[in-house]
C-alpha cells in the first residue's frame, strides 16, 4: 500500500546488528505491510525457479523466508529489536543470515526507486497481479478490508478495480465467498480514503516545508533588502544634490555600502 533512500546496505566486516533488515532491504521503523511488501519483492527476484541451476538458491530463499518470518511477527519483532539485532536471540544464525545477504547482494543489487517503477509497470494490471489477488481471497476466505496492506505497489486508487476483479472471481468460482466479501469491502473502502487523506496530507506537509524558508533565507531576505534600501536612499540623495556636478563617480558609487 502506497501513496503514490545514505546507507546501502552493506554490513561491514563483523557488523551484524539488524541484518534482517538490511536482508529485505527496510529500514527499522518499517511496518509490517512494508516488510512483507519488500520481502515479496525480494522474494520475485531470488526464489528458486526463477533461478534454475542455482544449487545455493534453495537454501538462501529459505533464509530469506526465515527473516520475514522474525520481522513479520510483531513479538519476534519486537524481540529482535530489544536485542539490538542480535540474532543469537534466535538460535544465534547470524553466520547463516549474514551469508544469505552476501549471497543475495551479489546477485541483486540494492533496489532502487527505477527499480520499482519498472516493477510497478510490469505488475500492475498484470496476470501476476491478478493472481495474487485470487490468492488474497482465498487465503483470508473472503475478507478484502485489508487487502491494500498485501497486494504490493496498490493505492488507493486501486480499490473499485480489485473490487471489480474479485467481485467476478468469486461469483464465478467461490460463491460461498461472497457475502464476506461484499461486507469487509466496506471496509477495504473506508481504509482506502483514510490512506488517501494521509497521503493528500503527506503531500502538502512535504509541499509545505520545501517552501518554507529557513531563518537563514529570512536572513539573508532581510538584509538584501536593506542594501536595497540603503542603494535607493543613495541615489535619491545624487538625484537631489548632484545633479549639477556630473562627476563620472555617482554618489552612490563613491559611498560605501554593506556587503
Amino acid at each position: 500500500m502506497t501513496c503514490d533512500g545514505g546507507d546501502d546496505g552493506t554490513p561491514q566486516d563483523g557488523d551484524d546488528a539488524f541484518l534482517l533488515y538490511r536482508l529485505l532491504g527496510v529500514e527499522r521503523d518499517a511496518s509490517i505491510g512494508e516488510i512483507r511488501k519488500a520481502y515479496l519483492l525480494r522474494a520475485r527476484q531470488v526464489h528458486p525457479d526463477k533461478n534454475p541451476g542455482d544449487s545455493r538458491a534453495n537454501e538462501s530463499f529459505v533464509k530469506l523466508q526465515r527473516a520475514y518470518t522474525i520481522l513479520s511477527d510483531p513479538e519476534q519483532k519486537k524481540r529482535y529489536d530489544e536485542s539490538d539485532g542480535d540474532l543469537a536471540v534466535f538460535e544465534d544464525e547470524s553466520s547463516e543470515f549474514r551469508e544469505a545477504y552476501q549471497y543475495y547482494r551479489k546477485l541483486y543489487p540494492v533496489l532502487t526507486a527505477e527499480d520499482i517503477d519498472s516493477f510497478a509497470a510490469q505488475y500492475r494490471h498484470s496476470d501476476e497481479e491478478k493472481e495474487d489477488l485470487r490468492r488474497f481471497v482465498e487465503e483470508h476466505n473472503g475478507d478484502v478490508s485489508e487487502l491494500l496492506e498485501w497486494i504490493i505497489l496498490s493505492t488507493p486508487d486501486d480499490v473499485e478495480r480489485f473490487a471489480e476483479f474479485i467481485r467476478s472471481y468469486v461469483t464465478s468460482e467461490r460463491q460461498d465467498l461472497l457475502p464476506v466479501f461484499e461486507s469487509s469491502l466496506v471496509k477495504l473502502r473506508r481504509n482506502g480514503k483514510r490512506l488517501a487523506a494521509k497521503c493528500k496530507r503527506e503531500a502538502k506537509e512535504a509541499k509545505k516545508s520545501e517552501k518554507e524558508p529557513t531563518l537563514e533565507d529570512l536572513a539573508l531576505a532581510i538584509r538584501q533588502k536593506q542594501q536595497k534600501r540603503q542603494g535607493d536612499f543613495l541615489d535619491d540623495l545624487e538625484k537631489k544634490y548632484c545633479k549639477k556636478v556630473g562627476t563620472k563617480n555617482s554618489l552612490s558609487k563613491k559611498l560605501p555600502r554593506d556587503a
